[in-house]
């Protein structure tokens, strides 16, 4: 958990979207997107790299020492922009060497969906106006295999609490 939250901080989310995506876009800090009936803003774990690189001696990995990441991404000029982005900062914010990694499409489904990645990049976009469509088929456990076309619950993110709310 404390890697997760220093990769997390060291991340300028708004620089990513403003440089590798030239200013289109706007970071997603919730599970359900504004404008969803349902939506909610939270306190996202703020940019701290300072605070980010406590947390990494703090799950042993002091300066990054240890950790073999690779970021995933689809082979694709605006994903591989963001991996650039995220590459660069997480080396001059946390002192984190990542690879990066572009592969097709079809080679990605199926590796995400065994959970043969340590990063990789993932999108989504929603069938119908309905938090469900978001809750369920992203987080909910029975999604953990997905449907066969990239969607659902690529990480494997189980909660018995969270399967009750959502059903």
């Amino acid at each position: 958990m404390k890697l997760r939250q220093a990769i997390y901080m060291g991340i300028d989310r708004q620089q990513l979207v403003d440089l590798a995506l030239s200013d289109a876009g706007q970071p997603l800090t919730t599970l359900v997107p504004a404008g969803e009936p349902g939506y909610k803003q939270y306190d996202p774990y703020p940019y701290n790299p300072e605070k980010g690189k406590q947390l990494l001696a703090d799950a042993g990995y002091p300066n990054g020492q240890g950790l073999d990441l690779t970021y995933t991404y689809r082979q694709r000029d605006a994903e591989k922009r963001v991996a650039e982005q995220i590459q660069a900062q997480l080396k001059q914010n946390l002192g984190l060497d990542i690879k990066i990694e572009g592969v097709e499409w079809t080679n990605m489904l199926a590796a995400r969906q065994a959970h043969e990645y340590t990063m990789f990049y993932g999108s989504w976009g929603h069938d119908y106006p309905d938090p469900q469509n978001w809750l369920f088929a992203l987080f909910h456990s029975s999604q953990i295999q997905g449907v066969g076309t990239g969607s659902g619950n690529d990480p494997g993110y189980s909660d018995p609490n969270f399967d009750k709310l959502v059903e």
